[in-house]
């Protein structure tokens, strides 16, 4: 009786685990009939539409061929375009004006379409600046830029500030505006106007009585910065000039005292070693006050202009037309398209009116 207990369990066990594998195999069966089952689907829907294309080749053809005559003649009497590019380095917070002017003169040029005051804002003739089909003006930063500006901004604030503020934060409250190198793009029909430009645009950038005082202001600040590092690099001169005077005078006297012995040979030493001491003070400084002037001549340099022009136009543009903006490409696709979708309503027109004589016949 024992033993039969001992394999009644058993038998049991083996039972569930032969259903949960006959579950299982229905379950991989199913799964397996329904992918099957897409396919299927899927043929039927390309055999179809092969199947369409195929009765009609003769339509689809014709259209092509009509799209492609008119894509053609809609090429030939287009502009084509062309395009280039200015870097421009902004100062004195002077972003905002310069995107103001660069919308004023996208506004005369592609919407206005004024170019007669677009020519003589940008001192060119009126064909070329008809040629002009617009003017738009974007941040050129990357990744890194923004990590320094935010470093930046970060080290001017207070501890708790710092531990609430991130780097989200702060770039979510960037703006076109908050960045210095910017990028103007132009679009002409005239492949050789860029070059024309640069001088008529740099003066259109920035014309501001306000950004005039500050960019004066500050010119004027490092002027008198570098006289008054002038005025120390004399006085550091003159001041040598009179310790080597000095050290000349006490060589002269320790020599002519008569019956000098090491001692006053180690006084004579020890003179001249303060002195030289004193006067490595002083080339140090005088050193240091150069490199104060050379970075003194690069600050006025950066911000000798309200608008740095860093690259200008090139003297020619280049293409900017794509593949997809031709007329021979894009008006074909789109009639055949549209005899597609003719060819559908009048399937769909004929499904229905088959299906409503069907029904009319069953009631």
């Amino acid at each position: 009786m024992s033993k039969d207990l001992r394999q009644q369990p058993q038998q049991n066990e083996e039972m569930d685990i032969g259903h949960l594998f006959k579950i299982i195999g229905n379950l991989f069966e199913k799964l397996f009939a329904s992918i099957v089952r897409v396919f299927q689907w899927l043929y039927d829907v390309l055999l179809l539409v092969l199947i369409h294309f195929f009765k009609r080749l003769k339509w689809y053809v014709s259209v092509a061929i009509v799209g492609l005559v008119i894509g053609y003649f809609i090429d030939k009497n287009s502009d084509y375009l062309y395009g280039a590019n200015m870097q421009v380095q902004t100062n004195y917070d002077s972003a905002r004006q310069v995107y103001e002017n660069i919308s004023y003169l996208n506004q005369l040029a592609a919407i206005d379409r004024d170019s007669v005051e677009l020519a003589n804002r940008l001192n060119i003739s009126v064909n070329e600046a008809a040629s002009i089909k617009s003017f738009s003006i974007e941040p050129n930063i990357d990744e890194n830029d923004k990590m320094k500006l935010f470093s930046d901004f970060r080290a001017q604030l207070d501890s708790l500030t710092k531990s609430t503020f991130t780097y989200n934060d702060y770039i979510d409250g960037l703006t076109s505006h908050s960045f210095r190198t910017h990028q103007i793009k132009l679009v002409s029909s005239d492949k050789f106007v860029f070059g024309k430009l640069n001088r008529g645009l740099e003066k259109q950038l920035a014309n501001n009585i306000y950004l005039d005082e500050i960019r004066q202001v500050t010119l004027d600040n490092l002027n008198r910065r570098e006289e008054i590092l002038n005025d120390q690099r004399s006085a550091i001169d003159s001041l040598k000039n009179v310790y080597l005077d000095i050290r000349r005078k006490e060589s002269e006297r320790d020599r002519n005292q008569p019956g000098s012995g090491t001692n006053l040979f180690l006084a004579a030493s020890q003179k001249e070693d303060n002195l030289l001491i004193k006067e490595t003070e002083l080339l140090e400084r005088r050193l240091e006050i150069e490199n104060q002037k050379l970075d003194l001549y690069s600050n006025y340099i950066e911000n000798k202009y309200i608008v740095n022009i860093i690259s200008q136009f090139p003297e020619a543009g280049y293409g900017i037309g794509k593949l997809t903006d031709m007329g021979k490409v894009r008006i074909p696709i789109l009639l055949l398209l549209i005899t597609f979708l003719i060819f559908a309503v009048l399937g769909l027109s004929n499904y229905l009116q088959k299906e409503s004589e069907r029904l009319i016949k069953t009631w």
